[in-house]
């Protein structure tokens, strides 16, 4: 995993916050590979305890690019969009979910970013424990217009 410095303020970056004292905190790697792959930067902050749905629409407004992943102590997670209201995250998960979930998950966020359609969401059968909310159609196209707009303000 590459560690490029960069400003957090200005930069483009997704911002993933999570708690000081999850008990696994390697397993956040696999969501940092999924935005890596997809060549979208992150800044990554711990945080003190609050919920991952607080940690993570608090990410979205402070990343530029709007998107944002709150992980709590607990080890619950949600992929957060700033358009969105803050009861509603665009992704909810579980830190323990598999390798392979949490990979596409932090793809996804990126994606949110690069205007393409998100990678299937694989459940495993022997967790089901993991859930993920899916889009609809139309709440697809609004993220994706938001994100459209606020690029092309960026540049």
């Amino acid at each position: 995993m590459s560690s490029l410095k960069l400003d957090k303020e200005h930069s483009p970056t997704i911002h993933v916050y999570y708690c000081c004292s999850i008990q696994e905190p390697a397993l956040v790697n696999h969501l940092l590979y999924g935005m890596e792959e997809e060549g979208v930067p992150y800044v990554v902050e711990l945080h003190e305890a609050e919920t991952a749905l607080a940690l993570g629409y608090k990410a979205a407004v402070s990343s530029n690019l709007g998107v944002g992943i709150g992980i709590s102590e607990e080890g619950h997670g949600v992929v957060h969009y700033n358009k969105l209201p803050v009861d509603k995250p665009l992704f909810q998960f579980e830190l323990q979910s598999s390798e392979h979930l949490l990979r596409t998950l932090g793809a996804n966020a990126a994606r949110i970013v690069k205007n393409i359609p998100f990678k299937e969401v694989c459940h495993s059968e022997e967790k089901s424990d993991e859930e993920v909310r899916v889009l609809s159609k139309e709440e697809i196209s609004f993220i994706v217009q938001a994100v459209v707009q606020r690029l092309s303000n960026l540049m």
